[in-house]
């Protein structure tokens, strides 16, 4: 399952799963919709854990989006900007964090980074782990062993990737932001995120969040351009390169029409179709080719 994390507080229910849908860049635009809401563990008493009397805490503000077919994405990602500043830094985007493992535990002092929408990639210190968090402006739900970072962050930053900066594009993902506070206000300059191992708690798994710079391939569909009408026929593909371990993704005019590495048809329809064939491997690399395909009257082009 192909899915990206946001925060729970943006989807319709923090805590219930509603099968919101996603779009980026434009809300609501049918063309920009990018996913759809596929986890988001419940609310629940954690017994000593938990406040006496609650029976809505979590260990994390976080939900998973299965991504829409087509959508264009690359495991273990983080857009990166042109330059980090502590409290407001880049949106110009100019290259690629890749995740290369997990940063489980915050100590105080680290220096963490995130790269969101609103002040883009800010990084500061750790000046406390472990926060218990009444979430506002609601008091609820009851976050657990939230950690914050003395950098900035402002509407808009949620869902931002927080993150341990190794050197080079390599980076640890340390967690997700949620909340913060700007310069000048009271208890000061800082962001919350809920860490990597308290979200693999809610979710009851480990998560598969290593990537790596996508491989180069190529790729070709095999077939005729031209065909009969409401005839049997079938398309190839031709993938050379990459690291294996393909999976393939066939659209005719746009609706997705096979997952193997070939396309076939029993009726080519009586117009003429856009076939398009998208291709990933192991690494996460991808590789695309489309054929307009033409369709004849009857007795005139032999599909083969």
């Amino acid at each position: 399952m192909r899915t990206f994390m946001t925060n729970s507080h943006c989807t319709g229910a923090f805590g219930e799963l509603d099968g919101r849908p996603f779009y980026q860049p434009t809300w609501n635009a049918a063309a920009d919709s990018v996913g759809i809401e596929y986890l988001d563990p419940p609310l629940r008493d954690f017994g000593a854990l938990c406040p006496s009397g609650r029976d809505d805490c979590r260990w994390s503000d976080a939900a998973l989006v299965a991504y829409a077919g087509g959508v264009d994405w690359h495991k273990g990602a983080i857009a990166r900007t042109i330059s980090p500043d502590r409290w407001n830094g880049s949106r110009t985007l100019e290259g690629t964090f890749w995740i290369g493992g997990k940063y489980n535990t915050p100590v105080v002092g680290q220096t963490l980074h995130k790269i969101g929408a609103t002040t883009g990639w800010t990084y500061g210190e750790v000046d406390a782990v472990c926060v218990n968090y009444p979430f506002p402006p609601l008091e609820t739900p009851y976050l657990m062993c939230q950690d914050l970072v003395n950098a900035g962050a402002w509407d808009g930053d949620s869902g931002s990737p927080v993150f341990l900066w190794v050197g080079g594009d390599d980076v640890e993902l340390a967690g997700i932001l949620w909340g913060g506070d700007p310069p000048g206000t009271a208890p000061g300059a800082r962001f919350v995120f809920s860490r990597i191992g308290a979200i693999e708690e809610d979710f009851g798994a480990s998560l598969d969040v290593v990537g790596a710079p996508p491989s180069s391939f190529s790729v070709s569909i095999i077939g005729p351009d031209e065909v009969q009408e409401h005839v049997y026929c079938m398309w190839s593909s031709s993938v050379s390169g990459g690291a294996g371990g393909y999976s393939y993704e066939w659209r005719r005019d746009g609706q997705f029409v096979s997952d193997l590495s070939w396309y076939e048809t029993f009726d080519t329809g009586d117009s003429g179709f856009l076939l398009e064939l998208y291709v990933s491997d192991a690494a996460n690399g991808t590789g695309f080719d489309y054929l307009e395909v033409s369709v004849q009257g009857a007795g005139q082009i032999v599909c083969e």
